[in-house]
């Protein structure tokens, strides 16, 4: 496929070479060899051409516009901005133009501009997708996710195949509490894309949070059979596992996701809390420690390993620990009760 693309690649470029020769103030006729070099993969000769045409006709917004998208090609934005304003000076009206725009602002963080470009684009083009999508993931970001399912959804009405606004639209109907219509719509981008492992998590999270574990755990099993390394979908199942009272499939998955990341403190932690639940109280330990390196910080990890160390009777460690959550939070009020306890059990 590739060795025909380049063939007739090859061919167009030929083809107006000749009619360049013909045609040699003709503006368009160097924008065509432009666009043949571009497509050719010849980033230096297609920029040349369209900045000959720009110089046969300084008006010439499609020359700009094609240039710019070069110059973004080859990793030059600034150059790439330059040339798309400028078709916008021509062509107030250069939808193409105000969504590369709209991209580099998005790219460089500069949302506000982002959106207006956007807002520009589908003004002019209100059937413009990618124009909505873009949109719709900055209203996300910035906590809008009632502008964001608006925009997801014109994305669907323009192109109801596209199962990435169906995805991004459940997990907005998500945030708003909206779970049916969340998994309607993970269930659609599946549909549509069934190799969408992301879809399949995203289904499962909504699951997993109905306290549907069972649905959850073969949602995560879809998407870790598609992508084995997805190492959110182990944690979860894990942790759907683990409600079930499946620990030993609960810690398999926490020991694979830390085989992906060793410095994956919650899984360490869960994995820990899994191993006391089933009476591995040394791994129990282990695990908390583990954690507690990666998050000197952890109160969870401190107060758990002194339960831990408590049930193995080494009071002396369960106290410390536990004066070590009162360090971090003084007001911990179980860590001080357990304290007193572990004084009397330990005979004073």
């Amino acid at each position: 496929m590739k060795r025909s693309f380049k063939l007739v690649a090859a061919t167009m470029i030929a083809v107006f070479a000749v009619a360049l020769q013909a045609c040699a103030n003709d503006a368009g006729a160097y924008l065509d060899s432009g666009v043949a070099h571009f497509h050719g993969g010849d980033l230096d000769l297609a920029i040349a051409d369209f900045t000959r045409a720009i110089r046969l006709d300084p008006d010439f917004a499609d020359a700009f516009f094609n240039r710019g998208v070069a110059h973004y090609h080859r990793g030059d934005f600034d150059l790439a901005l330059a040339d798309w304003e400028a078709a916008l000076r021509i062509d107030a009206n250069h939808a193409s133009a105000f969504f590369n725009r709209g991209m580099i602002h998005h790219f460089r963080g500069n949302l506000d501009l982002a959106l207006a470009d956007y807002a520009q684009v589908v003004q002019i083009d209100p059937n413009h997708a990618d124009a909505f999508f873009n949109r719709g993931v900055i209203h996300h970001f910035r906590g809008s996710p009632d502008l964001a399912l608006a925009d997801f959804t014109q994305v669907i009405r323009i192109d109801p195949d596209h199962a990435s606004a169906f995805a991004n639209r459940g997990t907005m109907h998500y945030e708003m509490g909206n779970s049916d219509f969340a998994i309607a719509d993970y269930t659609q981008a599946i549909r549509l894309a069934p190799d969408f492992f992301y879809a399949f998590f995203s289904r499962g999270f909504v699951h997993y949070s109905r306290g549907d574990f069972d649905f959850a755990i073969a949602d995560f099993t879809q998407a870790l059979q598609i992508e084995p390394n997805f190492i959110d979908a182990l944690y979860h199942r894990g942790i759907a596992h683990s409600r079930v009272g499946g620990y030993a499939l609960a810690i398999a998955d926490w020991e694979a996701a830390l085989r992906i990341d060793p410095n994956h403190a919650s899984a360490l932690f869960n994995s820990a809390f899994a191993h006391f639940g089933r009476g591995d109280i040394d791994l129990a330990i282990a695990g908390y420690t583990q954690a507690i390196q990666l998050e000197p910080n952890n109160i969870l990890a401190f107060f758990y390993r002194a339960v831990a160390h408590y049930h193995r009777g080494d009071f002396d460690n369960a106290i410390a620990d536990w004066e070590t959550v009162l360090r971090i939070d003084a007001n911990h009020a179980p860590a001080r009760s357990n304290i007193e306890t572990a004084r009397l059990s330990r005979g004073w």
